[in-house]
């Protein structure tokens, strides 16, 4: 089943500023991150033609390689952002649980991090997702079992993809926000 940490709040923003310009793997490109045969995995499921929505943008290295034609990212940490902007991305600063999301969104290694279910609630279109199966100190959740992520899931998505790539489980389906508050 689905862990949660000891502690019942998420990371803040600040917290993330120092992982973003502290951390190895966030200083390095797209091809030298330690997620880039995920993103390999995902961009199979994007519709490059169409706009593209990423939650959790990070600091862009998944968008700098991604080339969509139309896309815009969003994450709290204004270090990212910033790295982001240098990039030449069209990024904002935005708390992800806020306003609401239609269309392809794309949320990849964020949804552990924070309140997934008010997330989901808030998007109207298809989803790309990608979460866990390990832990990690920033994790508030993670999925040893792909029944785990099944389970979390599919009262607030229309799977049509659950697989287990490495360490992670990539999702794709259908989220219909109206039909999501609970």
């Amino acid at each position: 089943m689905e862990k949660v940490d000891k502690w019942e709040y998420q990371r803040d923003a600040k917290y993330y500023d120092e992982a973003y310009k502290s951390s190895k793997e966030y200083n390095v490109s797209a091809e030298e991150s330690p997620y880039f045969k995920l993103w390999v995995q995902v961009k199979k499921y994007i519709n490059i033609i169409e706009p593209v929505i990423e939650l959790g943008c990070g600091v862009g290295q998944f968008a700098e390689w991604l080339k969509a034609p139309i896309y815009v990212g969003y994450d709290f940490s204004q270090s990212a952002i910033s790295k982001c902007l240098e990039k030449g991305l069209n990024c904002q600063v935005k708390d992800v649980h806020e306003g609401e999301y239609a269309g392809q969104v794309v949320i990849l290694e964020t949804l552990e991090h924070l309140d997934d279910i008010k997330v989901l609630s808030n998007i109207n279109g298809n989803v790309i997702i990608t979460v866990p199966e390990f832990d990690d100190r920033a994790h508030l959740r993670y999925f040893p079992t792909m029944s785990d992520v099944v389970g979390r899931y599919e009262q607030f998505i229309r799977l049509d993809t659950v697989r287990k790539i490495d360490r992670w489980y990539l999702i794709t389906g259908t989220c219909n926000g109206s039909n999501n508050r609970t």
